[in-house]
């Protein structure tokens, strides 16, 4: 009978029902959204083919891809996942999936936030961040290199554009080497051909080839008359004032650096490092005079050499008097200043400049000696303090005189190209008594604290 046919059929029904888990039959009748795994996404690298597909599960096939925030040049493929594309722009995207399943009768939407996608300066590494700059005249060595895991070596190199004169690229090597001999910016592209024959162009920007930090002698004479540079004057300045000329975008920096042609650097002034210009006042224990080194002002492998000037113009209570004369002017506290030739360099001539050192002595006799030192000059250097003789008239004793020069044949040819400086130190004694003054050291003790130090400029 049909009835009892129902009644099984329900039967059958409800053992069905009753026999199964509500766990075990939601996957069929609720599906689960898809899930996708996207927080750890490759880096790209500028105008390098990229390909990722995040890995995915759950949700009912086919489904539907689209995201936002991609890389400038990164396509997702709305069937399979897939981003892929030529990034055009550098930086850090972070980007944002969704998926839409076919799921019947609702499809089940999922909006993921994933990680960022960084676009790093291309497959091909140009520099950190770009081509290094270069100077002219200086040599110049860069290695392009491919970014870790681009690629499958060993990889040859390309250029397109021109590089500076004196520069070439090593196909083999990526290396960029050679001496720069023109100035200007040249836009530079490299392509990187890995072993499969896979191109990997990358746009380097520019090359800039700058003049090196230098100084102009002439320019120096015409701000600071005196040859040398004095304290409280600036990095600025001298750059404004045309006397520090050339050189890169990179930080200057400036330092006394001991050696040979730099001088002594007196006690009492300092250089300040982040202007440049020197502060304070040359310490009394330092010999009475004009003080002369020079500053080394330093960018990169770079070095500027500047002459500087600082007086010490106090002297001891019982110094003899000592003025200093040049072509009949006052010298006492200024440098002296000549231009070398080739490795030669000579200062001072036919008595000129002369040092008076003043001090009555009314004994029946009295003598006079002076000691001198100096630093810098080559052992072919001959150096004078003649003519010298007494000062006063008939027997009257007002103290002495002695001219001064130097002639150095044998200049280093290590500072032949740039300013040097040599100073000369002088220790004078007056006495009744000739063996007072007999060696250095009874100068110093019996001459008062009678001492003078000059400082000569030399310009390439």
């Amino acid at each position: 009978m049909r009835p009892s046919n129902r009644v099984l059929t329900i039967g059958i029904l409800l053992f069905a029902v009753s026999g199964c888990q509500r766990d075990e039959l939601a996957p069929y009748a609720f599906p689960r959204p898809v899930e996708v795994e996207c927080q750890s996404p490759p880096a790209a690298y500028l105008n390098t083919m990229f390909s990722w597909t995040p890995s995915h599960e759950f949700g009912v096939d086919p489904l539907m891809w689209s995201a936002v925030n991609l890389p400038p040049g990164l396509t997702i493929d709305e069937a399979t996942g897939e981003i892929s594309g030529i990034p055009t722009e550098e930086g850090s995207f972070e980007i944002e999936i969704t998926v839409r399943d076919s799921a019947e009768p609702s499809a089940q939407v999922s909006i993921i936030s994933c990680g960022s996608i960084d676009v790093l300066p291309g497959g091909v590494i140009c520099g950190d961040p770009g081509l290094p700059d270069a100077i002219t005249g200086e040599p110049y060595t860069h290695t392009l290199t491919m970014a870790p895991g681009v690629g499958v070596g060993p990889f040859t190199w390309e250029i397109m554009g021109t590089l500076p004169m004196g520069l070439t690229l090593d196909a083999n090597t990526g290396v960029i080497s050679g001496t720069p001999t023109e100035e200007g910016a040249f836009p530079i592209s490299v392509t990187a051909i890995d072993s499969e024959g896979t191109r990997f162009p990358q746009d380097c920007g520019e090359l800039s080839v700058f003049p090196r930090l230098e100084v102009d002698g002439d320019q120096l004479l015409e701000v600071y008359p005196d040859g040398c540079v004095g304290p409280g004057v600036t990095l600025d300045d001298l750059v404004s004032n045309g006397v520090l000329v050339g050189g890169t975008t990179e930080p200057i920096g400036c330092t006394y650096q001991g050696g040979l042609g730099n001088g002594n650097f007196p006690a009492g002034v300092t250089i300040d490092a982040d202007n440049c210009s020197i502060q304070g006042t040359v310490a009394p224990s330092e010999n009475f005079g004009m003080h002369a080194w020079i500053t080394t002002f330093t960018q990169g492998a770079v070095k500027a050499f500047v002459p500087y000037c600082a007086p010490q113009a106090v002297q001891s209570a019982n110094a003899y008097d000592v003025a200093q004369s040049f072509m009949g002017g006052d010298q006492t506290l200024k440098v002296g200043t000549t231009q070398q030739t080739g490795n030669s360099a000579t200062y001072g001539a036919g008595g000129d400049p002369r040092v008076d050192v003043g001090q009555v002595c009314n004994a029946p006799a009295c003598f006079y000696k002076f000691y001198f030192a100096y630093n810098t000059l080559s052992a072919m250097a001959s150096v004078s303090a003649n003519p010298n003789g007494k000062l006063g008239m008939g027997m009257a004793f007002d103290g002495f005189f002695h001219s001064f020069s130097f002639t150095d044949p044998g200049v280093s040819n290590s500072i032949t190209d740039r300013h040097w400086v040599a100073n000369f130190d002088f220790v004078y004694c007056i006495s009744d008594t000739e063996s007072d003054c007999d060696t250095k050291d009874k100068a110093i003790a019996n001459g008062g604290g009678s001492n003078y130090t000059i400082g000569v400029v030399v310009r390439p």
